[in-house]
């Protein structure tokens, strides 16, 4: 006896009284007869033979690519119940909802089902008759669903957004570390991994903790040639959104906010500003997630401003644009996001308004971590995340096209440039520092790729530190080479380089090379790097100058007090782009009598991003402290 279970609080779809579902029927019949499609995607159908004939497989798919059939037709292919592991339980939701409106017997077991809803779903899986079951990592070993489960014969086993089961993943969950003890209870079923993000770190410890060392990889293009990626300096962030969304008239976004708070804040100005939306987070009660949720799914011209868990769940077709308002901390993490835009194929928009300071106070957070961390395991993780923090700091710093660089983060790379990114519309100043990086890779290769940043720079800076000495490195040809350039510049221009293809991150923060490294090496090719400052030491008159906090300029001459007070003055009228100029090296600049364009540049945060309208104001000062002789063009060789 078949059993109807109605629509309910949970699913706005009933499952269906008789599942088309044909035994005997091949893949292809599956995928016309079932889905309605003439014939697979590139790459979809030889993963669906290769699992069809019990091959176990890990599927690399960018967003919008038809993950979801790479399991669905093999599973209804083979006799038994498709099980499909999934964090996601919006996107349980809608695939659940889209296989029952097709005919199949789907359903979800999750803690927002109302006991009816669950007694029916067991009752249907007591009579074997439900085709596909979604659940999470987190019911996998509870006695309730083992008792479930015997009754079944399993199909295929599907690990949905397998990159949650790393913990060098961006998404970590506890419950995922034990989906590998759970799989290899099933020897003779197939499994596949899937997921749209994941470095090679990533994708090895996938296939190492689900013991899929036999699976087959598929890896195809995580390029989306129809999503324009834009960073931007975030300035109040309610007016850059206002900004974004004054480009899109009518059309449906996702902002991504860090914290409930701000998705409220947020939301609430958008109201304010007759701005259609929803905001979405874990502290509101289940019923307004479930009425956000639908009315972001069902009407048009909307706006949802969520925290990263809800929008994971978003399977809109038509989502024209995304807005990160901080900066994310992995580049995994990144790419799954602003894949909820632009599934539809048509073109699409990723926004992201950053800050310095969002990568700098993370890095911190993590360092300290680090510093105070005795578990060695542990510690490995947190270098590891601190490597990532670095890859996404480095994207956004970089010069080059958007997609080239987040390519090259998974392993892809892209030639050319996509013509549709900030960095291609409108390319920013950059200076050829081949010299620069070379003595950089140079510096790693001579230490045999044994360290990280912080001690390459004692080497680079000639710094006769303890360490240094007891490794012998005051010897080498690079010891003291790059004396001239700031640590910040250093770090920046080594994260640069690691999105360029010329260094990599190992394990425990240790540098290493990549393979552009090798031709550099050889004197090949030039590197390209933006926020190019000079560093200049102080003399031992000017360190004495250096001022108290209350009395910045004690020391200096009368003409120079009064330049420094003006330049002081500039930096606060700033407000908050203020901080990112700094108050000793300008009067470093102004002690030295170095008071050019170049030295002014090298008392700015090189990635803060400041407008020409904001430098304006400093080099009037500087101009008319120079004469009738300063610079025509001051703002030609500073980098935005």
């Amino acid at each position: 006896m078949m059993t109807e279970i109605d629509a309910s609080l949970f699913f706005d779809v009933p499952l269906p009284r008789v599942s088309k579902r044909q035994t005997g029927a091949t893949t292809y019949g599956i995928l016309s007869g079932i889905f309605g499609f003439g014939g697979f995607r590139s790459g979809q159908g030889e993963i669906v033979d290769h699992l069809a004939r019990g091959g176990d497989a890990l599927v690399l798919m960018a967003t919008g690519g038809g993950k979801s059939l790479c399991y669905q037709v093999p599973s209804l292919s083979r006799a038994g119940m498709g099980l499909v592991i999934s964090p996601l339980i919006p996107l349980m939701k809608d695939q659940v909802e889209a296989l029952r409106r097709r005919g199949i017997r789907a359903a979800a077991l999750t803690h927002l089902l109302d006991q009816r809803d669950r007694d029916e779903i067991e009752v249907a899986l007591s009579e074997r008759s439900i085709d596909v079951l979604y659940v999470s990592p987190e019911r996998l070993h509870t006695l309730s669903f083992e008792r479930l489960l015997s009754q079944q014969e399993i199909s295929l086993i599907a690990v949905d957004e397998a990159h949650v089961v790393s913990r060098w993943g961006h998404a970590f969950r506890e419950s995922y570390l034990v989906v590998g003890d759970f799989l290899a209870r099933f020897p003779g079923v197939p499994k596949v991994a899937l997921t749209a993000t994941a470095d090679p770190d990533t994708q090895e410890d996938i296939l190492n903790r689900l013991n899929l060392g036999q699976a087959r990889i598929f890896k195809n293009s995580f390029d989306r040639p129809n999503l324009a990626v834009d960073v931007r300096r975030r300035g109040n962030v309610q007016t850059d959104i206002l900004d974004i969304l004054q480009a899109h008239p009518a059309q449906d976004g996702v902002i991504f906010c860090s914290t409930r708070k701000a998705v409220e804040e947020t939301a609430s100005f958008l109201s304010r500003e007759q701005v259609r939306c929803v905001a979405y987070h874990a502290g509101m009660t289940k019923e307004q997630r479930g009425f956000a949720q639908k009315r972001f799914m069902e009407e048009e011209g909307i706006v949802a401003v969520a925290t990263i868990a809800f929008g994971m769940g978003i399977d809109k077709a038509n989502v024209r644009y995304v807005i990160h308002t901080s900066m994310p901390s992995t580049a995994e993490g990144y790419y799954q996001e602003i894949g909820r835009a632009g599934r539809d194929g048509l073109p699409a928009h990723a926004y992201l308004l950053y800050r310095p300071s969002d990568g700098m106070q993370a890095q911190r957070r993590i360092v300290e971590q680090i510093e105070v961390e005795e578990d060695d395991a542990v510690k490995q993780f947190l270098f590891k995340d601190l490597g990532k923090l670095q890859d996404m700091m480095g994207f956004v710093e970089s010069a080059q096209c958007r997609r080239k660089s987040l390519l090259h983060l998974f392993g892809e790379e892209f030639h050319g440039s996509c013509g549709s990114c900030d960095r291609c519309r409108y390319p920013i100043n950059c200076e050829d520092c081949s010299e620069t990086a070379r003595s950089l890779v140079k510096a790693i290769a001579s230490t045999g790729q044994k360290f990280g940043a912080s001690y390459l720079t004692e080497v680079l800076h000639g710094l006769p530190t303890t360490r240094v000495l007891a490794n012998e490195h005051e010897h080498l040809t690079v010891f003291g080479a790059l004396r001239s350039v700031a640590k910040r510049d250093l770090l920046s221009y080594l994260r640069q380089m690691r999105v360029q293809g010329y260094v990599k991150y190992g394990k425990n923060g240790v540098l290493g090379l990549d393979q552009g490294a090798w031709p550099l090496i050889r004197g090949e090719g030039s590197v390209k790097l933006t926020g190019v400052n000079t560093r200049r030491p102080l003399s031992a008159s000017s360190l004495e100058a250096r001022p108290a906090s209350k009395s910045r300029s004690v020391g200096l001459p009368a003409r120079s007090q009064a330049l420094l007070q003006e330049l002081l003055s500039w930096r606060a009228s700033l407000g908050g782009l203020g901080s990112h100029v700094s108050a000793n090296k300008l009067l470093e600049v102004v002690a030295l009598g170095q008071i050019d364009i170049l030295t002014l540049k090298s008392t700015l945060d090189p990635h803060s991003m400041l407008s020409e309208t904001d430098l304006n104001g400093a080099y009037g000062i500087v101009q008319k402290a120079r004469g009738p002789h300063a610079a025509v063009d001051p703002l030609a060789s500073i980098a935005f």
